[in-house]
């Protein structure tokens, strides 16, 4: 369960940055772009393979029984989650209507799973990004 928790620590605490445009734009003019963008998605990366590890080896802790009609609502909220990824990356009016269409996804995608899965590491990873998603 550690390498889960520092896995998600180190990637919201890395994807918090852009929130925050005076550290930023302070890094940037120190570093420079492309220092600032490499060291942000190494550590990214870090935080996305800790996450992995840690949810698959993370001891399972049943702290509910999720609900039958929750894998048939998952099915459902996952739907749109891939066209948001790629709008984000599309200039239109989707992308304009919801400001971010790749935290829009991340929010369904997270709450799709929360229905599903009812265990302490998967509460821990989803609810983890589910509230970072909707704070950025």
């Amino acid at each position: 369960m550690l390498l889960l928790s520092v896995g998600l620590v180190l990637f919201i605490a890395v994807h918090l940055l852009p929130t925050n445009p005076d550290l930023r734009r302070s890094l940037v003019s120190r570093y420079g772009e492309a220092a600032y963008k490499g060291v942000f998605s190494i550590f990214a990366l870090a935080g996305l393979v800790l996450m992995v590890i840690g949810w698959s080896k993370a001891k399972r802790v049943g702290l509910w029984t999720p609900p039958g009609w929750g894998r048939h609502a998952t099915m459902a909220l996952m739907l749109p989650v891939f066209p948001l990824l790629v709008m984000a990356y599309l200039p239109g009016r989707v992308s304009a209507a919801l400001r971010h269409p790749m935290l829009a996804a991340v929010k369904l995608w997270a709450l799709a799973h929360l229905l599903v899965r009812g265990d302490s590491a998967s509460l821990i990873l989803f609810l983890g990004l589910l509230a970072w998603a909707v704070y950025d």
